[in-house]
């Protein structure tokens, strides 16, 4: 059994109705079952696999924090942009961070080309 299969049965409750695993620490995060259960790669290497531009978005309450946002923007293959949410911390709960947050995506999403192109 993996470390991250370990942390998930320690740290989070299976809820079937919505097929997810919620936690149960008071934490509020909710993750896809489908995701988690066979998540085994670090962000960075998923971060690897990208081929389209991405916004990484990060809290501005730790230096480490913002580094491994920037390492994890050098890692994708493509156009990427790093944003810093002023004076906020990981969950984004202080005034007027989640509307920071809600422009910087909006004005990136806006500014990306439109791909008709289907496979």
């Amino acid at each position: 059994m993996t470390s991250q299969v370990k942390t998930l049965q320690s740290t989070f409750s299976y809820v079937k109705d919505v097929d997810c695993y919620v936690s149960t620490d008071g934490s509020a995060h909710v993750l896809p079952r489908k995701i988690s259960e066979s998540y085994s790669a670090s962000s960075t290497e998923v971060a690897q696999s990208f081929k389209i531009g991405a916004l990484v978005v990060n809290a501005s309450d730790g230096d480490r924090m913002l580094a491994h946002g920037l390492h994890y923007c050098k890692s994708i293959d493509a156009d990427t942009s790093h944003e810093t949410v002023p004076n906020s911390s990981y969950h984004f709960s202080e005034d007027g961070a989640l509307e920071y947050l809600l422009g910087v995506t909006s004005t990136w999403v806006k500014a990306q080309p439109l791909n008709t192109q289907r496979n």
